[in-house]
């Protein structure tokens, strides 16, 4: 099931024919950044785990549910699929070629991504 759910998540992104919704829950510090956390919140919307996204300029901050987490957190190799996934989507929306997800939960940050302009994604665990 959870692999299932990273690829499902994975064609939303890419597929040019992204299904509208509103999106209760995304934040950005300007309007541009609103804008770009609107747009991958769509993708997103409807999965009651991701309580939260925002932007600001070329991080986006993912707030998850702790059950997710504490999913990701049995199979890792799922987790670093779902915070690339992310990354590509930042990347896509935002425009920029380098971007840092993080992740948290209870307002701790538990996950890191980074791209570098090599297109190299690093996730780092940090609890």
């Amino acid at each position: 099931m959870r692999r299932s759910l990273c690829v499902a998540l994975s064609i939303l992104i890419l597929s040019s024919t992204v299904p509208v919704f509103a999106c209760l829950q995304s934040h950005g510090k300007s309007e541009k950044d609103k804008q770009v956390a609107d747009r991958i919140c769509k993708v997103f919307n409807g999965i009651p785990s991701i309580l939260m996204m925002s932007v600001q300029e070329t991080i986006l901050y993912v707030d998850i549910s702790r059950d997710f987490y504490d999913e990701m957190m049995r199979d890792k190799l799922s987790a670093i699929k779902m915070v690339k996934i992310w990354m590509q989507g930042m990347r896509k929306e935002s425009g920029e070629q380098i971007v840092t997800v993080w992740v948290y939960v209870d307002k701790i940050k538990v996950i890191e991504g980074n791209t570098s302009w090599t297109g190299e994604d690093k996730i780092k665990f940090l609890l």
